[in-house]
């Protein structure tokens, strides 16, 4: 099994390559190429999950939604989200930045997918992790464009709405968690650290969003506090995927 998980990383290395090619592109101020090897990136991205997610010759949604390999996929598809439906559509071309920097720990990551357990197949197992992953690329997102906003990109204020978007996606994950680890441990919380870190991440974001009720909180310190939510769910993460390092993989 090793030489294949071997040959399907490929796929991963060729998309790192074509984001590292479509952000030097994008700091020569070549835009157009830069999106063609985003596409192409992205296309190889997108390929190299489904064939991951099939490995064991059934569809394993995990292995496509695993957060190293898949949070980059989802910076990807925002992107691209925002280059056709934003009205300003230069916003989406420095986001490759991101994309390719959020993609290289996964270059030196084990390829191989943890394997499945009776609790694990659940639907809700693949959405809590659907949504939790996607809600992370929106808060990174929304910091990103928040640092914009605050460089005096006037048009780069749409970072709340990401906040947004990703506060309700990760509201989505908690949900789904909660009923997925009600199957595994007939508790909906069970106290560990990742559980934990989630609760705090998302009473984090929560306090972000209500402060903008107040009358005299300005939207400037509402993208330096998205700045602040980057560095935490970056600090998760690592804690994260240092502890799945345990995990023996099929596959390796």
């Amino acid at each position: 099994m090793a030489p294949f998980f071997a040959i399907d990383k490929l796929y991963y290395l060729l998309a790192a390559l074509f984001y590292l090619a479509a952000m030097m592109v994008f700091i020569f101020r070549q835009r157009k190429c830069a999106l063609g090897l985003l596409l192409a990136g992205f296309a190889l991205h997108t390929c190299f999950l489904w064939k991951r997610a099939w490995t064991l010759g059934f569809l394993s949604p995990n292995a496509f939604f695993e957060g190293l390999y898949f949070l980059p996929w989802c910076l990807g598809l925002l992107s691209i989200g925002l280059k056709v439906f934003a009205k300003n559509k230069s916003l989406a071309d420095s986001i490759i930045i991101l994309i390719f920097f959020l993609s290289l720990p996964a270059s030196f990551f084990p390829g191989g997918i943890i394997p499945p357990s009776p609790k694990s197949q659940t639907i809700f197992s693949s959405l809590f992790f659907f949504f939790e992953v996607l809600a992370q690329a929106c808060f990174i997102l929304g910091a990103w464009l928040g640092l914009l906003y605050l460089r005096q990109q006037e048009e780069a204020r749409i970072f709340h709405s990401f906040l947004i978007w990703g506060f309700v996606f990760y509201s989505l994950a908690q949900v789904v968690g909660a009923y997925w680890s009600y199957l595994g441990w007939a508790t909906p919380l069970h106290w560990s650290n990742r559980h934990l870190q989630s609760a705090s991440l998302w009473c984090f974001y929560a306090a972000i969003l209500h402060l903008r009720f107040l009358p005299d909180w300005p939207l400037r310190q509402e993208a330096r506090f998205s700045i602040l939510g980057f560095f935490l769910v970056l600090l998760f993460n690592i804690g994260a995927q240092i502890s799945e390092r345990a995990i023996t993989r099929l596959g390796g």
